[in-house]
C-alpha cells in the first residue's frame, strides 16, 4: 500500500500562524518524532513522510503503510487545522472544516469524525465508508 494525501486550504481561510499552532499541537499530542525534515516516526514504529510548504498551510503525506497512530494523527491534524484532505477518491474534511470548492466535477466529499473513519475512507474507499456511516446513523435513529 502506497499513496499520497494532500492537506490543503482552497479557501485561504487558515492563516499560516493558525496552521503552525495546530500542527505543533498535533505533534505534541501524538508524540510524533521528527526523524529528519520529512520523515515522522510514531510510537508504534510506523513512519510516514510529510512535506510541508513554508509559505502556505498544509502539506503532502507520502504514506507507505498505515497504523492506528498514523490515522489518529492525520485526523487530529485535519480536524484541528480546519484544512481538508484531497485523495484519489475526493475530498475528506472534518466537521470543523469549511466546505471547499471542488477543483473539478466528479469529486466526492466525505466527512470523517475520527481516525477510524479516516482509515475506512482511505483504505476501503468512499462506498464502504458510506455503508458504515449509514449503518451507524440507522442505529442512532432507532
Amino acid at each position: 500500500m502506497s499513496f499520497d494525501l494532500f492537506l490543503q486550504d482552497m479557501n485561504d481561510h487558515v492563516s499560516q500562524a493558525d496552521w503552525i499552532a495546530a500542527r505543533d499541537a498535533a505533534f505534541s499530542r501524538h508524540s510524533v518524532q521528527k526523524v529528519d525534515d520529512a520523515v515522522l516516526r510514531f510510537g508504534d514504529g510506523a513512519e510516514i513522510e510529510f512535506f510541508q510548504s513554508k509559505d502556505h498551510p498544509g502539506g503532502t503525506f507520502a504514506l507507505r503503510g498505515w497504523s492506528n497512530e498514523v490515522g489518529n494523527f492525520i485526523f487530529d491534524l485535519l480536524d484541528s487545522s480546519k484544512l481538508f484532505l484531497l485523495c484519489s477518491e475526493g475530498v475528506i474534511r472534518s466537521g470543523l472544516t469549511l466546505r471547499p470548492p471542488f477543483p473539478e466535477e466528479g469529486y466526492e466529499e466525505a466527512l470523517a469524525s475520527s481516525g477510524e473513519e479516516l482509515e475506512t475512507l482511505l483504505l476501503k474507499g468512499f462506498d464502504v465508508w458510506k455503508e458504515f456511516r449509514d449503518r451507524r446513523a440507522g442505529k442512532m435513529n432507532n
